[in-house]
């Protein structure tokens, strides 16, 4: 894979370690760039994409076979339990959840993060580096200007380095737009896929110098981008980050209900009053960036404000931290629970074979009762037990789907 010449080195450091500090750590084996992952990869699939998973995982570390079918070099086109058992490993190592072995989306925007990674470090750049640690060295560029940066050079950093992250980050937002719209979700897939393609061609052009080339393909990344982003703000999106947003203010009435309480009882609540005013302010940003339909911004500014609310929460009496902890579980398992069966019912109409997803549903339910009266015991030890294998039963139904 020779996307880029080696002996040009990275001219826009801003870019580079912004995107290598969100990168973790990749194997210095070639990674192949060539994959096309369309559709989600499970067990006893077969295919090209797999054979093309199977080098990726093997280039990563997580080798499928140490001889044989499966080995370096002998990847196959068939899914079976070594493959598996290497996924698991790998998403497990990344924090993928769940990590069942499943190749969809999550996985895939980790795919893209390690494949950029690779173009960067091919042009220097092997390692996290922090910005104000480096030089920004001068182009040797035949042709090209080695005094200052151009206008069309600065543009163009400035455009792969947005458009790389959005990438990114709308690869791993396609779950939600498939569970909604399927359809929207492939269209959105192949934009992704054709913006990648021309980012990679963007950065070669970029470090032969040849900026304005490299300017005009970054437009039509651009462009791919935006019809990503935008078909992926509508439908489930939406309504799960509004979802969000309320439960969390409603999370932090809670809050403000038990300071006042404690404080009535003569109670301590250390630093809870300024732990809520902090997330009240973060609530408030949130709300206003889903009002400018920025909801990415709104779900990581109400996921701010939902941490300093159960801080806050852990400040109150205590003991109390426990109870928050095991009702907070609690109330995500059964909302999940619902969420779940909401699913397998719809699948269940569409004419799906539907028995085990329900089997399992119906163990999960009865483990989230007994939770609920361990709850009702203070036994919040318990709590956390029970929802927890409740919560694998839930994920063995999501599977079924």
């Amino acid at each position: 894979m020779n996307f880029l010449r080696v002996s040009y080195r990275v001219q826009f450091i801003g870019m580079l370690a912004l995107v290598m500090l969100a990168f973790p750590a990749f194997s210095q084996a070639a990674i192949p760039a060539d994959c096309q992952f369309n559709r989600l990869i499970e067990e006893d699939m077969e295919g090209e994409d797999v054979r093309c998973m199977q080098k990726y995982l093997n280039a990563s570390g997580f080798t499928i076979a140490e001889t044989g079918p499966g080995s370096v070099g002998k990847e196959t086109t068939e899914y079976r339990t070594l493959t598996k058992a290497a996924l698991i490993k790998w998403q497990k190592a990344r924090g993928l959840t769940p990590a069942i072995g499943m190749f969809g989306e999550k996985s895939k925007a980790e795919y893209l993060k390690d494949l950029a990674a690779q173009l960067l470090a091919t042009n220097g750049v092997s390692k996290p580096v922090a910005i104000a640690t480096v030089v920004t060295p001068t182009p040797t560029v035949a042709g090209a200007s080695t005094v200052a940066k151009s206008a069309d050079q600065t543009l163009v950093e400035k455009n792969i380095s947005d458009s790389l992250i959005k990438i990114i980050n709308t690869t791993g937002e396609l779950k939600d737009l498939r569970d909604s719209n399927p359809k929207k979700a492939d269209a959105s897939e192949n934009e992704i896929q054709t913006a990648m393609k021309n980012l990679l061609s963007a950065l070669k052009y970029y470090f032969d110098g040849n900026y304005i080339k490299s300017n005009d393909l970054t437009k039509d990344v651009a462009k791919s981008v935006v019809k990503t982003t935008t078909s992926q703000t509508s439908g489930s999106s939406v309504t799960k980050t509004e979802n969000l947003l309320n439960d969390i203010e409603d999370l932090y009435n809670e809050v403000d209900d038990k300071i006042a309480e404690a404080e009535d009882d003569g109670d301590e609540v250390g630093d809870a009053q300024d732990l809520l005013e902090d997330a009240g302010s973060l609530l408030d940003d949130a709300w206003d960036a889903f009002d400018d339909e920025d909801y990415k911004q709104a779900t990581n500014d109400a996921l701010d404000a939902e941490e300093l609310l159960n801080n806050a929460l852990d400040e109150i009496g205590g003991s109390n931290g426990d109870e928050a902890d095991a009702e907070k579980s609690l109330d995500k398992a059964w909302k999940e629970y619902k969420n779940i069966k909401s699913d397998v019912s719809a699948a269940e109409d569409d004419g799906d074979d539907m028995d085990d997803a329900w089997d399992y549903l119906d163990e999960a339910k009865d483990l989230l009762k007994d939770a609920d009266t361990a709850f009702d015991d203070e036994d919040y030890d318990e709590v956390m037990d029970l929802v927890d294998e409740a919560m694998d039963l839930i994920a063995d139904a999501e599977d079924e789907l």
